[in-house]
């Protein structure tokens, strides 16, 4: 598009945000709100070139359309390695609303293409964020996506089981349950992590392994031939003596 060719030498240029008016923001959030309804891997240079601008004026104005664009394009065409860094270090200076916008576009690419490992601690990191719309979301990405689903980052996991909000506990057990598939993988994991637990965490994590008594007695046994503290292993003897009592009866 010849005009939009023309805004972004203007900004090659004009490096001053204050002479850019508002009619031409919103020619140029018009012009990417169209690239997101029809993605098109030639749009890929056009935005690395608005993302590369100076004016971080203008990047203010206009974000929360370029993210959506990226995700939009990214479900069907390969997001370059410049422009997913622009995503993730952008994340870490912006408010909620574009976190939770950056979040999305991520798993929208990740439905298309390998997300390396900096994408992938971002979206579980973004688990710890005080905005629980952003958490559910992160949450959701992941528990669709069974590649994404990594051992390195159980902790975090394990951690918002004790979460009051539902949603967030049952997506977080669907990831868990996954995970955690043998008792020594748990133990491992307790062990080498600095987690506080509490009841609830122990209550939810043994759950996991609810399918049998078989299986909960064996995760007794795991865990009394530990290195976990007596404090811990009489929590969990606890918890799994109750669930015995009632799947036996």
């Amino acid at each position: 598009m010849k005009e939009i060719d023309e805004i972004i030498q203007l900004l090659k240029y004009n490096t001053n945000f204050n002479d850019l008016n508002d009619e031409f923001i919103d020619k140029l959030n018009n012009y990417i709100l169209n690239f997101a309804k029809n993605p098109s891997s030639n749009d890929l240079k056009t935005l690395l070139s608005l993302i590369k601008t100076k004016s971080q004026g203008l990047i203010a104005k206009i974000i929360l359309n370029l993210v959506y664009a990226i995700g939009e394009i990214g479900k069907k065409c390969e997001i370059p390695p410049d422009i997913i860094n622009f995503l993730i270090n952008f994340y870490f200076k912006s408010d909620q609303w574009v976190r939770k916008e950056i979040v999305e576009s991520l798993g929208k690419i990740g439905t298309n293409q390998n997300l390396a490992e900096k994408s992938l601690r971002l979206l579980y990191n973004s688990l710890n964020d005080d905005y629980a719309d952003l958490r559910l979301k992160a949450l959701e990405i992941l528990a669709a996506n069974e590649k994404y689903h990594s051992i390195k980052y159980a902790y975090i996991l394990i951690s918002l089981l004790d979460n009051q909000n539902p949603v967030i506990k049952e997506n977080t057990s669907k990831i868990l349950k996954m995970l955690i598939k043998e008792e020594s993988i748990l133990i491992e994991i307790l062990t080498n992590s600095k987690l506080k637990l509490n009841k609830f965490h122990i209550r939810n994590l043994v759950v996991l392994f609810s399918d049998s008594v078989f299986k909960l007695y064996k995760l007794r046994e795991a865990l009394g031939n530990s290195d976990l503290s007596d404090e811990i292993k009489v929590m969990f003897f606890s918890e799994i003596d109750t669930i015995i009592k009632i799947i036996s009866k």
